[in-house]
């Protein structure tokens, strides 16, 4: 695990943690002691290596290839919530929350990293700027790039305006007119596309279309440019588009605020495909219910979704959207591939249980299992840069409880636990192209982490639900032998059985008493071994037995569950119609109430 590094972010601060070779110790500063960073906010680029912080004070920008963290960028600007990164590591863009003070300040802005020019308040000034009132977390980033960075790319209504990066001053280069845009997104590959997506408005159905990035845009808006691949849908108010690493293949994850079947107080969602070139669009064929996660192989040649009410069901894709894998049913909801394509891990977070599947994904399509693990309260994972090892961790404010997190081998080793008070993010640090290389999983470790999920589960612990038992290994239930009873009440004896028939039909298998037995009294009613309904017990007590024909039973007291007044009223009454039957030498006037069971009445007065 040599060259892998931690990142945390704390209320103290942001700080880096060593590899297995340090024991994962915190990183300090040139005189020893424990340097952190003052870090509201942490952005972390595996792709370029550069790190940003952002706090009351600023933005800072570490670059993290030289493992120095060397500040490469550092700008007074106060109230940043926003942060990203261009592909290549040269533009910081940056979102300001609005002021009361200032409502037309420009808080949206781009910076160059490296460069040195300075404005007039002696800070570095931005390349480029506009004003922005709101900027949601679902539609971050507001400004996109190519993968050469040699344009930015903004939403307005109904168009996308690209602006080159080499002259800011310039304007608008050109632009791609679409018509209740919501959306839009970039793809990477040698030649960049550009999917827009519009929502349904005025009965006309929502659509993604997918557009050339250097044939389409003009420097003139067209009224109709002609899309390459277009897919319209009803059913949709909002969408994510996806696009694969290669750029020819697209993901459209459409979202409902209504269920129109009203199985889902939470909308309806569904899952489109589309490829770049227009030869193939279609709908995903899925289990019904919600889609819980959909994530693209690195490699881009494959795409795994998580779908359907729970147990949730996951499904291995290929490139053309041909289901290739059936990972089975279970309580999941999260997929996550490893940097080389190699490996994948399929978990159930937040309010699941936390059980983590690992799979090595074979050339053929199909996926092995390696291993299984249980890493409760999880909130978030992340595959390490060498693509064998998974980071997990449980942070605040999502879980204010239990904060921390912990590293497992790709068969579900437990590596290294961590605990804090209040961990607010967690990260693997960036790596350096080339650090690390795409091997198989190991026989021998692969082995041993079948063996202990299996294992976990036959305990019913923390390899993913709890066994159960063959029931020939099952032992029957027994209680201890009741006060004054020859056998257990809870077993069914032959002497038992033969009572039962000797007994009349009327009054066999029923208890008449209406004062329910105490918890260890014998003549509590008890069920048979099978399962079958409850019998009466082997002895009764003389004043319960069932009457005989003609004769009078003495009126029965409340059962003890009532009220203490009605208790003590109703014995009190018993005992005074008693005394009255010995004087008088006969029985008490007897008044017919509701029979109980057929053939059996009581009288009471």
């Amino acid at each position: 695990m040599a060259g892998l590094t931690i990142l945390e972010r704390t209320p103290e601060g942001a700080a880096v943690r060593g590899g297995v070779e340090d024991n994962f110790a915190l990183r300090g500063s040139n005189s020893g002691g424990d340097h952190r960073t003052k870090a509201s906010t942490m952005l972390v680029s595996q792709e370029t290596g550069l790190v940003v912080y952002s706090s009351s004070e600023g933005v800072c920008v570490k670059d993290s290839r030289n493992g120095a963290y060397n500040v490469v960028f550092e700008a007074k600007m106060k109230h940043t919530v926003g942060l990203d990164v261009s592909p290549l590591g040269s533009f910081l863009v940056t979102y300001q929350r609005p002021n009361k003070d200032e409502p037309d300040a420009k808080n949206l802005k781009v910076f160059r990293i490296g460069s040195d020019e300075i404005g007039e308040d002696g800070e570095p000034a931005p390349c480029f700027s506009q004003p922005q009132k709101q900027a949601s977390q679902d539609a971050w980033p507001l400004y996109q790039f190519d993968k050469d960075e040699e344009h930015l790319y903004r939403a307005v209504a109904n168009e996308v305006h690209a602006i080159k990066t080499s002259d800011f001053a310039g304007g608008i280069a050109k632009k791609l007119r679409a018509k209740g845009l919501n959306c839009f997104a970039i793809s990477g590959g040698s030649e960049p596309k550009i999917a827009v997506y519009c929502p349904e408005a005025k009965g006309a159905p929502g659509c993604v279309q997918i557009f050339d990035v250097k044939h389409d845009f003009s420097s003139a808006a067209k009224s109709n440019p002609t899309p390459s691949a277009r897919r319209s849908f009803y059913r949709s108010s909002r969408a994510k588009l996806l696009w694969n690493s290669t750029g020819t293949s697209l993901l459209g994850w459409a979202f409902s605020d209504v269920d129109a079947t009203n199985q889902n107080y939470f909308g309806e969602q569904s899952l489109h495909f589309l490829s770049s070139d227009g030869e193939r669009e279609q709908l995903v064929e899925l289990k019904d219910g919600p889609i819980h996660d959909v994530k693209w192989a690195p490699n881009g040649q494959h795409f795994v979704a998580v779908h359907g009410f729970m147990p949730a069901k996951a499904t291995l894709f290929d490139k053309k959207c041909k289901p290739i894998y059936d990972f089975g049913s279970g309580p999941r909801n999260t997929v996550e591939w490893s940097p080389f394509s190699r490996f994948l891990i399929i978990g159930g977070f937040g309010n699941l249980p936390g059980d983590i599947e690992f799979f090595d994904k074979k050339a053929d399509g199909k996926c092995k299992a390696m291993g299984k693990v249980r890493a409760a309260c999880t909130v978030g994972c992340q595959w390490a840069p060498d693509g064998r090892h998974l980071l997990t961790s449980t942070t605040s404010p999502r879980l204010r409880v239990d904060n921390g997190f912990k590293v497992f081998h790709y068969n579900g080793d437990l590596v290294h636990e961590a605990k804090h008070e209040v961990l607010l993010q967690v990260e693997f640090g960036p790596s350096q192209a080339g650090d690390f290389e795409d091997r198989p999983a190991s026989p021998e470790r692969v082995k041993r982490g079948l063996q202990q999920a299996t294992s976990a589960a036959g305990r019913g612990g923390g390899g993913g639900g709890g066994g159960r038992r063959p029931t020939s290994r099952r032992t029957s239930r027994t209680r201890p032998l009741a006060r004054g009873a020859e056998t257990s009440p809870w077993r069914t004896t032959s002497r038992r059985r033969a009572r039962e028939r000797s007994r009349p039909s009327s009054s066999r298998g029923r208890t008449t008493c209406l004062q329910g037995p105490s918890s260890r009294s014998p003549n509590r009613p008890q069920r048979t071994r099978r399962g079958g309904r409850r019998r009466r017990p082997l002895r009764q007590r003389e004043s319960e037995r069932t009457p005989r024909r003609g004769e009078a039973r003495r009126a029965p007291c409340f059962p003890k569950c009532f009220l203490f007044g009605y208790i003590i009223v109703g014995r009190v009454r018993g005992h005074v119609i008693n005394m009255e039957s010995r004087f008088a030498n006969r029985a008490p006037p007897a008044r017919p109430t509701r029979s109980l069971h057929k053939g059996t009445r009581i009288t009471s007065c």
